[in-house]
């Protein structure tokens, strides 16, 4: 039970926050439009990460991993691409936040690993890496699985959607952790033990 930082775990349901007794705490409300983002997944990244903060965001399975990467990388490219007619303050402070977040040097170097690493780089993840995403799963090698968690050690990779395989025996901290969806890759509910290895990536002593 010792955490030296607070943990703070909320339930989403729709527009509304919950705390661990079912109490409505509160609720989220974008600060931009992000269209696709009906379930504000986006947001919450991008919320975190205007912060200068990382986030882990779990999927049961692979194939969600890898779409939900690319579908964040293309909200955070929309988002942070220049659009002129765009007069809106909002979007404009936060495309030039999420700019200087977003080291281009430093996602180029994880890039290059990558690509010199013996799988060569894997188009889908290279896509996801330009904008500070990357997804982590058992498909990848061990050296693509190594370069990620460097990359995201580092704050190099911002935002890191994995299955549960990367909650156990890796400590990649980070400030916010998502839980996308309670079931496990055979459609079980997850158990305890799970739950709270999953969510301790969050809150960890100095960091």
């Amino acid at each position: 039970d010792y955490r030296p930082v607070p943990l703070t775990e909320l339930l989403k349901i729709e527009d509304t926050l919950l705390n661990t007794r079912m109490e409505p705490v509160g609720t989220v409300r974008p600060a931009i439009t992000i269209p696709r983002d009906t379930e504000h997944l986006t947001w919450l990244c991008l919320q975190t990460l205007l912060e200068s903060h990382s986030v882990l965001l779990f999927c049961p399975i692979k194939s969600w991993v890898e779409k939900l990467a690319e579908s964040l990388a293309q909200d955070f490219f929309t988002i942070g691409r220049p659009d002129p007619a765009d007069r809106d303050p909002a979007s404009t402070a936060v495309r030039a936040r999420l700019r200087a977040e977003l080291s281009g040097e430093r996602l180029e170097d994880v890039l290059l690993q990558l690509t010199n690493s013996p799988a060569g780089l894997d188009s889908t993840l290279g896509k996801v890496l330009r904008v500070g995403i990357a997804f982590h799963h058992a498909g990848l090698t061990t050296e693509e699985r190594d370069i990620v968690e460097a990359g995201f050690k580092s704050g190099t990779v911002r935002v890191l959607v994995a299955t549960s395989t990367l909650s156990s025996g890796v400590n990649l901290p980070a400030r916010r952790v998502i839980l996308r969806c309670p079931l496990t890759y055979n459609g079980r509910l997850m158990d305890k033990l799970q739950y709270q290895q999953m969510v301790g990536r969050a809150g960890r002593k100095g960091i």
